[in-house]
């Protein structure tokens, strides 16, 4: 039974109830309709309106970011040797998810991807190996992460697995500003010497494309970058 403004009410059949749903905000404030008004139909009609607009601007933007070209990051041959390093058998959804990602860097267009796994189930690695490839093409790769625990973790992990590469590393940003401030000036300086030369790095540090980087975003954050040394 469903109950309108007035007091009117409608009753649904049982084999009908397929048409109900919950409510998907809070009820606290929300004023009824009346039964067979013409307000609920005007309120469809705006969000439909809404959804259309919202369906152009994601075309759009898919569309210009598909004319985009950018930087070409090729694996090599020490990717194998590299990967050797990972302590454990890679599981199968772990290896698609790292030559998709691989995939992504070698097709010289924007990365627009986002893996998604439960805790322990190898994101980490995913994510080491796109590292790896950024890194040893020459452009410089920043990680960032919701705590600073996290970024700490992650840049030992980082530190451990690139030793004995030529590679730079540059620890958790946010406990020490200095480090803060020359971690800054580094991405900062790299952008603005290679925006015009890999545009899809304009505009991307910060998540997963050229710059291979994990991001997610919390009250607090820190970052860790890597870059080849020349």
């Amino acid at each position: 039974m469903l109950t309108y403004a007035g007091g009117d009410k409608l009753y649904i059949p049982v084999e009908n109830l397929d048409v109900l749903s919950r409510y998907g905000g809070e009820s606290d404030g929300v004023a009824l309709d009346r039964l067979g008004g013409e307000a609920w139909q005007r309120r469809k009609a705006r969000l439909k309106e809404r959804i259309r607009e919202i369906a152009d601007e994601l075309l759009a933007t898919a569309a210009q970011r598909a004319l985009r070209s950018g930087a070409v990051l090729l694996p090599g041959r020490r990717l194998h040797q590299f990967a050797e390093r990972f302590p454990w058998q890679e599981t199968e959804d772990q290896e698609a998810a790292i030559d998709d990602v691989l995939g992504d860097l070698a097709a010289g267009k924007p990365m627009d991807r986002l893996v998604c796994g439960d805790v322990g189930f190898g994101k980490t690695e995913v994510a080491i190996r796109a590292a790896f490839v950024a890194a040893m093409a020459g452009t410089q790769v920043a990680l960032v992460c919701p705590t600073t625990l996290l970024a700490r973790q992650h840049f030992s992990h980082f530190v451990k697995r690139f030793s004995g590469l030529p590679a730079e590393h540059r620890p958790p940003v946010a406990p020490r500003p200095p480090a803060k401030r020359k971690t800054r000036a580094g991405l900062a300086e790299w952008h603005h010497r290679h925006r015009h030369r890999h545009p899809c790095a304009d505009g991307q540090i910060g998540r997963a494309s050229n710059s291979s980087a994990w991001s997610s975003s919390t009250r607090s954050s820190a970052s860790a970058s890597t870059t080849r040394r020349r």
